[in-house]
């Protein structure tokens, strides 16, 4: 089952890499999240709700089954 950032993603319509692109990350810093190996920082949710067009609360609601 994908994670909740995964899923965002891709309902967004991006790639990793696409989206990485866009939050001036490495496509590698994506997979760590989308993973669960690392966590993005609480500042970079402002972007991310952002990039993948979604509620901020959302992503703050979930962080912890990151």
């Amino acid at each position: 089952m994908d994670t909740l950032l995964i899923q965002l993603r891709k309902a967004a319509g991006l790639t990793q890499q696409s989206a990485a692109k866009q939050l001036g990350v490495r496509q590698s810093t994506i997979s760590m999240w989308e993973s669960g190996a690392s966590k993005p920082r609480i500042a970079m949710l402002k972007k991310i709700a952002s990039v993948y067009n979604c509620d901020i609360r959302q992503l703050l609601e979930n962080a912890a089954n990151w």
